[in-house]
């Protein structure tokens, strides 16, 4: 029997010796994690027992700092390292110093990137009362959270953002790379000067498209670009057809 779907659920390729992992949900069979040639077929709690066992693993081999970096946000970390150790700084700073990667959506094609400060994203200006540009915000969530119940989760849960962290990539920068959400909520319960502590990722391994801002909203134009172009010419040999 063939399963209905297939659904990617993450990838790295051509990381050292690592060609290819990617853990799939084959719907109607069970959970598959591909290792190169290998390959693994979980139940959801095999997958889950497995995840805790290399978490722990991951925190005895790269240290305890590990547990500085939000789960969700530990994979970017890795890729942007090369799968090496990262080397973590801690750093005091106002939120005022800091600048934030706001996205924005035109036509329902064109992704671009603005570096923003706190009081300028979508995020902040939600909890000051002005919803409407976050509620238009595209964002990755958790299945079955929007992005309002999980704006309004970070701020009830406020006690445990008040010692909250952001992370930067590279020694110099003041780009938060995770920690958004937390951060507005820290602007908007205290001020927009209160100080955060800042997790420093030392050795990024340089990246074009990832570290310069404008490079890479060049190459989401290209894409764009070259998507229209392509429907386009599909739809010009559609109707030389009739």
């Amino acid at each position: 029997m063939s399963n209905p779907a297939v659904i990617i659920l993450s990838q790295v390729h051509k990381v050292g010796a690592i060609r290819n992992i990617r853990l799939e949900d084959n719907i109607g069979e069970c959970i598959h994690l591909h290792f190169n040639e290998i390959r693994f077929d979980l139940s959801i709690e095999e997958l889950k027992q497995l995840s805790l066992i290399m978490q722990k693993a991951l925190i005895e081999l790269d240290g305890e700092n590990l547990t500085l970096i939000s789960k969700d946000f530990l994979l970017d970390v890795y890729k942007h390292t090369g799968f090496k150790k990262p080397i973590i700084e801690e750093e005091l700073v106002n939120l005022s110093k800091l600048r934030f990667i706001v996205r924005k959506t035109f036509k329902n094609y064109l992704n671009l990137n603005f570096i923003k400060r706190i009081e300028d994203t979508p995020h902040y200006k939600y909890l000051n009362g002005d919803k409407e540009p976050f509620n238009k915000y595209f964002q990755e969530n958790v299945i079955g959270i929007d992005n309002d119940k999980r704006l309004k989760r970070k701020n009830d849960n406020f006690n445990k953002i008040e010692k909250t962290k952001v992370v930067v990539f590279g020694k110099n920068s003041f780009l938060i790379r995770d920690g958004l959400h937390r951060a507005s909520v820290l602007a908007h319960r205290k001020d927009k000067d209160t100080k955060i502590i800042v997790v420093r990722i030392i050795n990024i391994m340089f990246n074009k498209q990832f570290s310069i801002i404008w490079l890479k909203n060049i190459y989401s134009c290209l894409k764009t670009g070259l998507f229209i172009f392509k429907r386009l010419i599909r739809s010009l040999l559609e109707k030389a057809k009739h």
